[in-house]
């Protein structure tokens, strides 16, 4: 992978993960832990998801981003974290005590690796399936849509049901992937296939495609991604719930 591409890439990267955490993009770059109280921590994002408390390293630096509600504890628990131990059980634990009603939003904390793709260069695009944009007027396709809201491509098989998909969160500069192939379809390459077809209208865009397995565990996600390129920047340890009464995003 060519070296400048690279580095345009990750400064890109950086500076969109600046402006979700709430940080200066110099920030990203400042060893040690570093604290902020960010009230967007109360606003919902893609769909329905509440980020609260939102812990995410780069390098050797670590960033606390809170909702001022929880800054004190934040604090007094993370003080004393590095930016290598947001996948440990021990910083699962110590997460595990900040909140002290869990179950008051239902709030889970989830431990991931953050997976970019670090090239401007578009991947080759050969794949024996045909890959549509899904449309808000095809009722097959409104559950992924109400989820995405960076649109969803897919495959469709016979009785034009989706066989796998790939949907994209918008989160500015950044693009989130996820991805999905219904069982009885694994192993066929339709998974690379639509996530390659999403990279490079990412890429067209001029945004940075990010991706990251739902657990570290998931290898299958794990070979994925890295069989398209993508690379481990950092990791991510943040508590999340969902809002079941808000509407989210309208269906384009």
């Amino acid at each position: 992978m060519h070296r400048d591409q690279t580095t345009t890439v990750l400064q890109k990267l950086k500076f969109g993960y600046a402006q979700l955490l709430g940080v200066s993009a110099d920030t990203l770059d400042r060893p040690g832990v570093t604290f902020v109280e960010a009230p967007l921590r109360d606003q919902p994002e893609w769909a329905n998801w509440v980020h609260p408390i939102w812990l995410f390293s780069i390098g050797s630096t670590l960033i606390c981003s809170t909702s001022p509600e929880y800054s004190e504890q934040v604090k007094a628990a993370f003080h004393t974290l590095s930016s290598d131990q947001l996948l440990s059980t021990e910083a699962l634990a110590l997460a595990r005590t900040v909140i002290s009603e869990p179950a008051r939003n239902g709030e889970e904390w989830v431990q991931c690796e953050l997976l970019f793709y670090p090239s401007l260069k578009r991947p080759e695009l050969r794949s024996p399936y045909l890959i549509d944009k899904l449309q808000p007027t095809d009722e097959r396709a409104k559950y992924f849509l109400r989820h995405f809201d960076g649109g969803v491509y897919g495959i469709r098989v016979e009785n034009n049901a989706i066989a796998a998909h790939v949907g994209i969160k918008n989160k500015g500069l950044l693009q989130e992937i996820a991805v999905g192939t219904e069982p009885d379809y694994q192993r066929r390459g339709m998974g690379k296939a639509v996530v390659t077809y999403a990279v490079t209208d990412i890429l067209k865009q001029g945004k940075v495609p990010v991706y990251w397995p739902d657990t570290p565990q998931n290898t299958a996600s794990y070979a994925l991604a890295h069989s398209l390129g993508f690379q481990k920047v950092a990791e991510m340890l943040f508590c999340c719930y969902a809002l079941p009464n808000w509407p989210g995003f309208p269906l384009r």
